[in-house]
């Protein structure tokens, strides 16, 4: 299903069919819920629907063989010119930093846009990327000294139990043993 909300920017937005509230689909304000409103600065949707509610990660699949696809075409006929594709993370939840991690280990690998200040799982990658060490061991003193802290901020944040906080916690190390590969931009309020 594609909605089209006129006279805004070219791009394209994507969420899992059943976690949106149609009531509000251009809903500026985002209110704390299970469902996500669609975000009025964008101009079309894939809404993706597996059969599952209130889940998130329905999407996953779908959009990366759609990010293949797209990326193996080429900009001009004749050309060896494919299309690039960049991972831009705004705010996200746990399956960001499993997909964050992907991006940074698939091959070829993808490169990341972080908008520290956006929240959640956005603002938990650039803080660990900022403390990691550029090491090639990927040995991470100054993150494992705040091994505690970061797994209790991931707790709060996406509340869930140790067990979960602690792979998140591996998940998110992981990705920084692929520094070069992200890059952080801090949010500007306008």
């Amino acid at each position: 299903m594609i909605i089209n909300l006129e006279n805004i920017g070219k791009c394209v937005g994507e969420l899992p069919f059943p976690n949106f509230d149609e009531r509000n689909l251009t809903e500026t304000q985002v209110v704390r819920s299970k469902f996500a409103a669609l975000n009025n600065r964008l101009a079309y949707f894939l809404l993706v629907d597996n059969g599952t509610h209130g889940c998130y990660g329905a999407e996953i699949v779908l959009r990366r063989k759609l990010e293949k696809f797209i990326s193996n075409q080429r900009l001009q006929p004749y050309t060896h010119s494919s299309i690039p594709v960049v991972c831009l993370v705004i705010e996200g939840g746990t399956n960001t930093i499993r997909a964050v991690l992907e991006y940074v280990t698939d091959n070829p690998p993808v490169p990341v846009v972080v908008c520290d200040g956006s929240g959640r799982a956005a603002d938990l990658i650039a803080f660990v990327h900022k403390y990691a060490s550029d090491s090639e061991t990927g040995d991470q003193p100054v993150l494992e000294s705040m091994k505690d802290y970061i797994i209790s901020t991931i707790q709060r944040t996406f509340e869930v139990g140790c067990e979960q906080a602690e792979c998140l916690y591996t998940e998110l190390l992981q990705c920084t043993r692929k520094k070069n590969l992200v890059c952080i931009k801090l949010k500007k309020k306008y």
